[in-house]
C-alpha cells in the first residue's frame, strides 16, 4: 500500500492543528496538581466557548495559530466579562508564561 505524499501547504495545516483534549491543553500549558495536562479545564472553556475550536464528532478540533491569536489579540484588549481572556492575560503575566511563550514561539 502507498502512502499519499501531502503538499508543502497540506503539511503546514496537518502540524498546524490539535486533536483532542490533551493536545490543546497541553498547548496552552493548562496543568493540573500532578502537572499532567487539565483536561477538565480545558474541556470547560471549550464547552462554554471561551476558547477558539470546533468540535468534531466527540473531537475537540483546534489550530495552534488560532489559539496564538486568541491570545495575543486578549492581551491587548479583553472582551468585557471575557473570563478566558483575563485567565490567559494573568497567566502570560506570571513567570511560568514567559517559558510558556517561549517554548511555544510566541515571543
Amino acid at each position: 500500500m502507498s502512502e499519499t505524499k501531502l503538499t508543502s501547504d497540506e503539511q503546514k495545516l496537518a502540524d498546524d492543528l490539535l486533536w483532542g483534549l490533551a493536545e490543546i491543553a497541553d498547548f496552552l500549558g493548562f496543568r493540573n496538581k500532578n502537572n499532567e495536562p487539565d483536561l477538565h479545564q480545558c474541556h470547560y472553556k471549550l464547552s462554554k466557548g471561551q476558547l477558539p475550536a470546533k468540535q468534531i464528532g466527540n473531537v475537540w478540533v483546534s489550530s495552534k495559530s488560532m489559539l496564538r491569536r486568541f491570545i495575543l489579540e486578549g492581551m491587548d484588549s479583553p472582551r468585557k466579562g471575557d473570563a478566558a481572556c483575563s485567565a490567559l492575560k494573568n497567566y502570560h503575566a506570571s513567570a511560568g508564561a514567559r517559558s510558556f511563550s517561549a517554548r511555544k514561539g510566541l515571543e
